[in-house]
């Protein structure tokens, strides 16, 4: 009987490889065929089959790039989420912000017969029109970084006894002028909850260690008032509010006015801005959900008093009154 070697070949990967079938004549006929031969013959393609197995475990081109492709599209739409996580954070720390301001001015309150701080950079000539409340609140706060928006870029400036710093609010010019028109105390309002106290503003600076916000730089800024676009006291350069188009007015948003102001279209918290109002609590609202302008003549009252409501004076940049349904909030105390 003779020894048989078989080949029997097979495809693993594109490749031909032997599988090496052995039979034996159990006889006592000699083997044909070199035994050692065999195993040596063996032994090579048992080599080639863990080479090419080897090769077959590795990445090609085509899949390392769909594992790039695949990273790519994941950072796509995971970055704008953690975008959006960090300016909520962000947001959130400004409402705080103007929480403990909102404490402040009710600290304050207590301590003078109801009264808002009506300011006291502006002087006399000013009227106290509200100009350097952040400086009459301090005592209260004691922190200067309460005063700064996370999301407000402005610098603080040194100075030769005290440092400016960034003030990012700006107080409801109805609430604290004292020229007549309205006086700054908590009975002068109508509702509390819907009237607003302090909106955000960009690039203002104040010495707000010192009371009366004395700078010895022209070109520092005292804290400011201001009931919107149209109406801003205590500086002479700003690059504006931040809180979009107030009242749903894109007709005065941008546009610099008397005291070179710019109303701002764009808003510091995705399409929006926070809002302190009159009674201690603070919310984000858009622009258009806030009524700007002068003191109402009355609850009901419209906007810019349009349409004209019976027993309603004004015109044009007269807020809304906090009896209207119109919007969430008015810088009005009516």
């Amino acid at each position: 009987m003779h020894h048989k070697v078989i080949s029997a070949p097979y495809k693993l990967n594109g490749a031909l490889i032997f599988d090496m079938v052995h039979s034996v004549c159990y006889t006592n006929s000699v083997v044909h065929g070199d035994l050692r031969a065999y195993f040596v013959r063996s032994e090579k393609e048992i080599g080639i089959y863990m080479l090419l197995k080897a090769k077959s475990s590795a990445f090609t081109l085509i899949e390392l790039l769909v594992v790039i492709a695949i990273i790519a599209i994941l950072a796509a739409i995971l970055f704008p989420v953690f975008a959006k996580a960090r300016e909520k954070a962000r947001q959130t720390s400004c409402v705080s912000n103007e929480k403990q301001l909102g404490l402040a001015f009710l600290q304050y309150s207590n301590d003078n017969d109801e009264a808002y701080p009506t300011g006291g950079a502006g002087g006399a000539s000013n009227g106290f029109l509200g100009v350097g409340w952040a400086g009459q609140v301090y005592p209260y706060v004691k922190s200067a970084g309460v005063y700064a928006c996370p999301d407000d870029s402005t610098k603080a400036v040194p100075e030769a006894n005290a440092t400016a710093v960034p003030v990012s609010y700006s107080v409801n010019l109805d609430i604290t002028r004292t020229d007549g028109n309205v006086k700054g105390s908590i009975p002068a309002l109508a509702a509390p909850a819907k009237t607003i106290l302090l909106c955000e503003a960009y690039s203002t600076i104040a010495v707000i260690t010192d009371p009366y916000e004395t700078t010895t730089n022209p070109n520092h800024y005292h804290s400011s008032a201001t009931n919107g676009p149209g109406n801003t006291q205590g500086t002479n350069i700003v690059d504006g509010l931040a809180t979009g188009c107030l009242g749903g007015d894109p007709g005065t948003c941008p546009g610099p006015n008397a005291y070179g102001w710019v109303h701002y279209n764009t808003a510091r918290h995705t399409d929006g801005s926070n809002f302190l109002l009159a009674d201690g609590h603070a919310k984000w609202f858009r622009g258009a959900a806030v009524s700007k302008g002068d003191d109402a003549s009355g609850a009901a009252c419209n906007q810019d008093n349009n349409p004209a409501i019976a027993g309603c004076t004004g015109g044009s940049n007269t807020a809304a009154g906090t009896d209207n349904s119109v919007f969430a909030a008015t810088f009005s105390t009516r």
